[in-house]
């Protein structure tokens, strides 16, 4: 499984940048099948490749920007669940932004009061349909 994580690079939730989000992280996962042929004399296993199934997490500090506010919005909502356009930005200061652009069924989100006293924001989902990358 290959981890791609971003620091301070940020994360576009819809059309908006959210600067609270300072990780985040992107498993890309292909899943493998055992096709072995038992019938034959040889005793080694053999693979190919199947589905690939993408999961994100991402976390920091709470504040009421439109990201946050879209993404806490969707799991208070009485609607069922809905899917997300969400893009993790490997920079977003610099130059062009650039990182990874997806479509997300949001599946947790936790709001956290941390003893510092600052409330952190984290969450977790599943991409739909593959990554792509993007740059603007």
């Amino acid at each position: 499984m290959a981890q791609i994580e971003g620091w301070d690079g940020g994360i576009i939730v819809g059309t908006s940048l959210t600067d609270a989000m300072t990780h985040w992280k992107v498993n890309l996962v292909q899943e493998s099948i055992d096709d072995t042929d038992y019938g034959t004399t040889t005793p080694d296993r053999t693979f190919s490749p199947g589905l690939r199934a993408h999961t994100v997490e991402f976390s920091g500090n709470y504040s009421d920007d439109a990201g946050m506010k879209h993404l806490t919005d969707k799991m208070l909502s009485s609607n069922a669940p809905s899917m997300t356009t969400m893009i993790f930005l490997t920079q977003k200061t610099t130059g062009a932004r650039e990182g990874f652009k997806g479509v997300v069924l949001v599946e947790n989100i936790g709001i956290d009061s941390n003893v510092d006293g600052l409330v952190a924001f984290s969450g977790s989902g599943k991409v739909s349909g593959g990554l792509d990358t993007y740059s603007s």
